[in-house]
């Protein structure tokens, strides 16, 4: 009797644990579409955005419209940061002075750019492998050690708050969420570049090519109410004013489309009949798919020879397309100038890419939408009838993608997901060489929740002072803010008319180089827009006051308007764009142009000029005639 009474009790965890599996099975959410799995003895966790849902909107002030099934709309090149993750575990388990005798796996499931789905997706991650059972561990199959997420700051921001909960690093491969009052302490990692260096580096961009008349794009949302807010009085501390500031709309029904292009025409009105010439782009990944748009936001057909800006980007804005833009020209952002993160493409990962297809990826749960919607074919299904479309056979070739859909060498945001994976390795190959018992039973099989907890602390502990190289030879940190340590590169984009994609590397922002050389541009390796005529581009509310002239800001208008006024009579200026004119001593005076002072000239007479002569004469004749009026008198 008492045996068994051990032995229920013994039992009793395991029935409620099947219990709470069996009820999240009937009761719980969906199966995620697309996931990829690989196991191993620390699993990483991936958040990614390759795709979205569109669908009608519910506004429960009518009777709803017939439900129509949404439709994923995948971005192409979101699935590159799928490869990089994969690339980057294959790497180290193939290393074996990293983790010996270690392996890694990762789950990765894609955020749908929705909240909702992001927070399941999380869920999932926390929770035994397949099953919906958050925060009730039955076992240990589930060793979640870090997770890598997401490319927004929204997506960022909603697996944050779950991920606080559990102490799990997070290291993100986008954009920031926007920290406030609310949400302290959110413990991240940020993989991308600096905010503050990207600001230095734009503002030293302008500054070297006198443009001081720009327009502002940035999407509508925290973080670009943020860059707006900051760039503001930067700007205007440097000199340089904003000829317009325009919001990027965001959408997620198919019903709102309408709404967006119509804000899209005002906003291509406005950019494409402004001054400036210069727009400074701030955003997600995939912004610059809204910006196509715009030359087919006209009345008229503009696609040829469309008026054109100089588009800087900031590090987080890719050269993206969504499936239906796939014949669409990119050709307006040739000769852009992007701000990037500075890396090195990782040995082995191009030809890691070239033999991807869909017969060589077991697991993989994305590659065949992916593969339908960027090459436009579809799989044969077996239980239909007839296939419409152009059927997909899997030897379809990467390198023929436009480079907007795909590129086969990593991007910025690739070479973040990468660094992330050996960030994650390098800080367990330091917990493993330092306490070798305590991760020994993390990854045996032995592990307790509260061992668990304090694997996180140790991992947030070394993670921020963790300093190595990289399988591309570069060197990766964080700062106190758990930013990575990282220069700019400031890239030129290539577009050519069959809309392959070329960067061009031309300049570079270096905190770690001294103030007078941290930034340094080649503009004669640029190449500008055809509309430019291969110029240097002219971004100016007024021509510049040359020397002779100083500046007069017209009334009403920014310090950046201003009119030429000619130096007064007795004053100068000697250089251009002078808010005042200098008086000139009195030992000068102002030359006819006005634009510098000129001494007073010191004449010396002489006795064999004429006029010296004649004084001569004139002071002897006085002198003879004194000597003749004094004479008699003298003699009285």
């Amino acid at each position: 009797m008492v045996i068994l009474v051990i032995f229920l009790l013994e039992l009793f965890p395991f029935m409620v644990c099947q219990a709470h599996i069996a009820k999240c099975r009937l009761q719980g959410p969906h199966r995620p579409l697309h996931i990829y799995h690989q196991p191993g003895d620390f699993i990483i966790g991936g958040i990614v955005s390759h795709g979205g849902f569109l669908s009608t909107s519910a506004t429960f002030m009518e009777e709803p419209p017939p439900v129509l099934p949404e439709e994923l709309v995948v971005v192409p090149k979101a699935y590159q940061h799928i490869l990089a993750l994969t690339f980057a575990v294959k790497e180290i388990n193939g290393c074996s002075h990293i983790l010996p005798n270690i392996t890694l796996g990762f789950h990765i499931y894609d955020s749908y750019i929705n909240a909702r789905k992001t927070y399941l997706a999380t869920l999932i991650l926390l929770s035994k492998l397949e099953k919906c059972v958050p925060n009730y561990v039955c076992d240990t199959e589930n060793n979640l050690t870090g997770v890598i997420g997401g490319l927004d700051s929204e997506i960022s921001f909603y697996v944050a708050t779950i991920l606080d909960i559990y102490k799990i690093p997070q290291l993100i491969y986008g954009s920031a969420p926007v920290m406030n009052d609310k949400t302290p302490g959110l413990s991240f990692y940020q993989l991308t570049a600096q905010e503050d260096l990207q600001y230095k580096g734009i503002i030293s961009l302008l500054l070297h090519f006198k443009w001081t008349w720009i327009g502002v794009t940035a999407m509508d949302n925290g973080n670009g109410e943020r860059f707006v807010h900051t760039l503001l009085q930067l700007f205007s501390q440097n000199g340089i004013c904003f000829a317009f500031i325009e919001r990027i709309p965001n959408f997620s029904f198919i019903s709102e489309i309408n709404d967006m292009l119509q804000q899209g025409a005002k906003i291509r009105d406005k950019i494409m009949s402004s001054k400036a010439n210069v727009v400074v782009n701030y955003g997600e990944s995939y912004s610059m798919a809204f910006f196509k748009w715009l030359p087919y936001l006209s009345e008229h057909d503009m696609t040829n020879n469309v008026k054109s800006k100089v588009w800087i980007t900031t590090a987080e804005i890719e050269l993206t397309s969504f499936v239906y833009q796939r014949n669409w020209d990119s050709g307006l952002f040739n000769g852009a100038i992007a701000f990037e993160i500075h890396f090195s493409d990782s040995p082995g990962f191009h030809q890691y890419v070239e033999h991807r297809n869909p017969s060589n990826t077991d697991g993989d749960g994305f590659i065949r939408d992916f593969w339908q919607q960027a090459f436009d074919c579809v799989f044969p299904d077996t239980t239909a009838d007839q296939v419409e479309g152009n059927i997909c056979t899997g030897e379809e070739k990467l390198e023929n993608l436009p480079g907007s859909f795909f590129e086969m060498s990593m991007t910025g945001h690739s070479y973040s997901i990468h660094s992330a994976v050996y960030a994650i390795a390098h800080a367990l190959h330091a917990m493993s060489t330092s306490r070798p018992r305590h991760i020994g039973m993390a990854y045996g099989g032995r592990v307790k929740n509260q061992n668990q907890n304090q694997l996180f602390w140790q991992l947030h502990h070394i993670l921020r002072s963790i300093s190595f190289n990289n399988s591309a030879g570069d060197v990766v940190s964080f700062n106190k803010n758990g930013e990575v340590a990282s220069s700019l590169d400031i890239i030129n984009w290539i577009i050519f008319s069959n809309q392959s994609f070329h960067r061009v590397r031309v300049g570079r922002m270096d905190p770690g180089a001294p103030s007078d050389q941290a930034f340094t541009i080649d503009k004669e390796v640029i190449t500008w827009h055809s509309w430019f005529n291969q110029a240097s581009p002219l971004s100016a509310c007024t021509e510049s006051c040359q020397p002779g002239s100083s500046k007069k800001v017209k009334e009403g208008k920014p310090f950046c308007c201003y009119d030429c006024i000619l130096c007064p009579e007795g004053k100068i200026s000697n250089q251009e764009d002078m808010n005042d004119c200098t008086k000139c001593s009195d030992e000068n005076y102002a030359s006819k142009e006005r634009d510098i002072c000129i001494p007073k000239g010191i004449s010396f007479l002489s006795y064999e000029e004429p006029l010296g002569i004649s004084l001569a004469i004139v002071a002897l004749s006085f002198a003879f005639i004194t000597t003749l009026l004094h004479g008699p008198s003298s003699n009285n």
